[in-house]
């Protein structure tokens, strides 16, 4: 929200703003509050109420009952044009994650919203990804030689610790505080196998020692458990994709993140190693461009399996998990849209705030 207006060419403080009459999700409590005043100074929310004292030339919209909620935020984004950062704010995301960007759009994104622009989303910006070997990756990648020629000489042959902190090097120096390393291979290429490892742990330690030094952030993808593990062990932050099963009384309990292995594919092998139907899926399937037979044939595959609980986040998408749960037999207590607070017990099933339900 704007805070200043310039009157005669001099900034000048905007009068406090108070929406009133509005549903509000704070993120805090477990129930919406209803019918309630928000009073915002200079871009912050200063006071909730029934009644907030705002002072006479405060600006007053009357909400008529709409809905005010924290703008969410997504971890894992692949902004490739203004577009789709507007598309991204329109859509309630006010801050993301990238996690690869062709010519170092993310960083780009960034800079305008930190200059002031409204129109866009904040981004943390991760530029190009850690591969073992940049001109054999799929998608090309080959940008990142384009964008910065001093790296040409990285270009067709495996990378050595000293060619890994030079890329590392040169994303930061265009902005990137996340660095995006790759512990195995991709999912969704016919050539590719997801639990194959990548980097070497040796290697994903010198990535995290070296974006450490440059005060940027570390981001694995990882879809196998030993490239998983190899990464955790090396000091990530955060592991991306990575699916695991627990196994319980019930039956076994999936978690995926960014499911681009397939959630059937990771039914599949779960119940291969534990030997037990699929109880509950939890996380992130990519099933938000499927069409109506792919959903269809998946929720045939996850009722063969045993599923139960669905708790669907990210990009799974709100329409899929809604017609999955009709193509499921599943209703709104046991298959919803994951988000902030949701949860998942043994014995209790999902719980969730209403917004999800």
């Amino acid at each position: 929200m704007a805070a200043l207006a310039l009157v005669g060419g001099v900034a000048l403080a905007a009068p406090p703003l108070v929406l009133e009459n509005a549903n509000l999700i704070d993120g805090v409590g477990d129930k919406p509050l209803r019918g309630v005043s928000i009073l915002v100074r200079d871009g912050k929310i200063v006071a909730i109420g029934n009644k907030v004292a705002a002072p006479a030339d405060a600006r007053r919209i009357d909400l008529k009952g709409r809905w005010v909620l924290p703008g969410f935020v997504d971890a894992h984004v692949h902004p490739s044009s203004l577009g789709d950062a507007r598309n991204m704010l329109k859509a309630g995301v006010t801050t993301g994650r990238s996690m690869l960007t062709m010519h170092f759009v993310d960083a780009g994104i960034q800079a305008l919203h930190k200059g002031g622009a409204t129109d866009v989303p904040e981004i943390l910006p991760a530029g190009y990804p850690i591969v073992p070997d940049p001109g054999s990756f799929i998608p090309d990648i080959g940008g990142i030689i384009l964008d910065t020629p001093a790296l040409a000489d990285l270009w067709g042959k495996p990378l050595d610790d000293e060619e890994i902190r030079r890329l590392i090097r040169a994303n930061i120096a265009r902005g990137a505080t996340v660095i995006k390393v790759f512990a195995t291979d991709r999912a969704g290429v016919l050539s590719s196998d997801p639990r194959r490892p990548m980097l070497t742990e040796a290697q994903l330690r010198v990535a995290v020692a070296e974006a450490r030094a440059g005060g940027a952030k570390v981001a694995a993808h990882a879809h196998g458990d030993e490239g998983a593990a190899a990464a955790v062990r090396a000091g990530v932050d955060t592991i991306d994709h990575g699916a695991l099963a627990i196994e319980t009384a019930d039956g076994t309990v999936v978690l995926t993140g960014c499911g681009h292995a397939g959630v059937v594919n990771i039914a599949d092998e779960a119940q291969r190693v534990t030997k037990a139907p699929v109880y509950a899926v939890i996380g992130g399937l990519h099933l938000y461009q499927a069409d109506d037979a792919t959903l269809q044939w998946t929720s045939d595959q996850l009722r063969a399996a045993g599923i139960r609980h669905l708790l669907a986040a990210h990009c799974t998408g709100f329409e899929a998990t809604y017609r999955l749960r009709t193509f499921a037999g599943m209703d709104r207590k046991t298959a919803v849209v994951a988000g902030v607070g949701s949860t998942f017990e043994l014995g209790k099933g999902i719980s969730t705030l209403s917004l999800a339900r």
